[in-house]
């Protein structure tokens, strides 16, 4: 349902909505694909009372949990910067009006030509029929997927592709090596996993970015106190909210913490399988649920878009317009 209301255009030209779409893509293919196989090795592990087991599909679970895996805490770092690169891009459009404007050729030919327009009788009707089509072609190219967003979605991805290769099933000599619900970060290649999927993003993102955004603050204040005449020129995106990041933060480091750390290190939960599949992958799951959850509570734009999604399902569904599956039917 989040997804539904993601991918309305006024929100995707949004790069914090976008982010937040491609962690809801990365749960939903989690749920499709991972969930179906890990269900049958979670459950030998128990009936067995054993970290390992020779499930088919093995190598499919570790491709795909690994891989999704690693986009959230990848994605907490992006956001942590975002607000500094507003920033960063609000000092620049700052700096660049102190200088006086160039009036150029191009500029005083579209002058001249909409001063002539407005002259003529028509000339009201047709120049705002010409800045409404305008104006919906810009819009239409805003909500494009520009190079930039399909360049952060492919790193991200790619970081998955880097996770899912440090692993040791994956690195395996061996034609049917066993499948493990351990990760070990006594080992290295656990310990390279911990390093690069949870303190690396944790460390460079939320324990740093913030100072830089405070640092870059005061210019900033300086500059729009003395330049900022209301010209939308000067408008930037807007940033994740400080409230959603430190719900993302702390979900993060409280789930994947519980996974990737306290299960593997603490005996008293590897004692019993059960009990240490409770912890590793019901809890240190839990942010496929609280994330989307987080965003609802703080993004009001996408809980309304939401709410608009069901009404029109809804009155579609009364109109009969919709099939028993909910699809929309055929005209």
């Amino acid at each position: 349902m989040l997804l539904s209301g993601l991918k309305k255009a006024s929100l995707m030209c949004n790069l914090t909505n976008m982010l937040l779409a491609n962690i809801c893509m990365a749960n939903l293919l989690n749920s499709v694909l991972v969930k179906s196989v890990s269900i049958v090795h979670h459950g030998y592990a128990v009936a067995t009372n054993s970290t390992e087991s020779s499930i088919a599909f093995c190598t499919l679970y570790i491709v795909f949990y690994r891989m999704t895996w690693s986009i959230l805490p990848h994605t907490l770092l992006l956001l942590t910067w975002l607000p500094v690169l507003a920033k960063v891009d609000s000092i620049k459009k700052l700096l660049k009006k102190k200088s006086p404007p160039v009036v150029g050729v191009e500029v005083l030919l579209k002058s001249f030509v909409s001063n002539t327009v407005q002259i003529a009788g028509t000339g009201v009707g047709i120049s705002r029929a010409n800045s409404t089509v305008a104006d919906s072609i810009k819009l239409d190219e805003d909500y494009k997927l520009i190079a930039r967003d399909k360049i952060i979605l492919g790193v991200l991805w790619g970081s998955g592709v880097v996770n899912t290769m440090l692993n040791e099933h994956m690195l395996s000599k061996e034609p049917n090596p066993s499948c493990s619900v351990r990760d070990d970060p006594h080992n290295t290649l656990p310990l390279i996993s911990l390093i690069f999927v949870l303190i690396l993003p944790t460390v460079c993102g939320p324990l740093i970015a913030p100072f830089i955004n405070i640092a870059l603050w005061i210019p900033e204040c300086v500059l729009r106190r003395k330049y900022d005449d209301g010209d939308p020129e000067l408008e930037v995106e807007k940033p994740p909210g400080f409230m959603l990041q430190l719900g993302i933060f702390i979900i993060t480091v409280g789930t994947y913490g519980v996974s990737m750390i306290g299960c593997e290190i603490l005996p008293e939960l590897q004692t019993n399988v059960f009990i240490f599949i409770m912890f590793k992958y019901i809890l240190g799951c839990s942010h496929q649920f609280l994330i989307p959850l987080w965003t609802l509570i703080t993004k009001s734009e996408v809980r309304q878009s939401i709410i608009e999604v069901y009404k029109n399902r809804k009155l579609m569904k009364n109109s009969g317009n919709l099939d028993e599956t909910g699809s929309i039917k055929p005209e």
